[in-house]
């Protein structure tokens, strides 16, 4: 009896792709002031009673204490060109004061705007939405990249002639999970009464897989 005749294997190594879409539940933005003054006390003097306001009102429309951190304090002395001397010269100090506010509900995004607004010189910048729970769509998306490796590894298979078998082995590139943390748009003018518009998008979120597969020939 002839001896069966062994088949001849081989790998294959692809990448694949997922992408999904999950909708925010939270979001964060920092509220930033700046404050010039004669001397650098008091223009951190003037910058803190200013932050004591917004913090005041952010507590007044439902924001937790602990979600409202310090992010950035600095004083610097304030500079001016003086056309006598022909150089910048220093006449005060400038205090710069910044917190980050994580909201638990978005829906008060557009009332931070409203009653942030009502203090002259409040910046409100950075404005992200996310997600607490994003563990479903991290497997979903999972799935995904490795359906695609697969798909593309059939068609290998089969240009080649040949079988595509179980995988070798199956690595997640570093940092190749990624959530994109989306601003918001805001749009304010002195029509809008008594909320603020904003769009509020999907999250969008990516991930990569290598995988090795085996190469069996028909």
């Amino acid at each position: 009896m002839d001896e069966e005749k062994k088949r001849e294997t081989g790998t294959i190594s692809v990448r694949g792709k997922g992408h999904v879409e999950a909708r925010p539940d939270e979001a964060s933005l920092t509220v930033e002031v700046e404050k010039v003054n004669l001397s650098q006390e008091d223009a951190i003097e003037d910058a803190a009673k200013f932050m004591d306001s917004a913090i005041r009102i952010l507590l007044d429309i439902g924001v937790a204490e602990e979600n409202i951190t310090t992010r950035r304090i600095s004083i610097s002395p304030y500079r001016k060109w003086s056309d006598h001397s022909r150089e910048y010269v220093i006449c005060g100090g400038k205090a710069n004061h910044s917190i980050t506010v994580k909201l638990d509900d978005i829906s008060l995004i557009g009332t931070c705007f409203d009653r942030l607004s009502s203090l002259d010189g409040i910046e409100i910048t950075d404005v992200k939405l996310s997600k607490k729970d994003k563990s479903q769509e991290y497997s979903n998306v999972r799935k995904m990249a490795f359906a695609d490796a697969r798909s593309k590894a059939l068609v290998y298979a089969e240009a080649a002639g040949m079988t595509l078998g179980k995988p070798v082995s199956i690595s997640e590139p570093d940092d190749e999970l990624m959530v994109m943390e989306e601003r918001v748009s805001a749009d304010m003018s002195p029509d809008m009464n008594p909320q603020t518009q904003y769009h509020v998008p999907d999250l969008s979120i990516d991930a990569c897989v290598d995988v090795v597969f085996e190469m069996i020939s028909r």
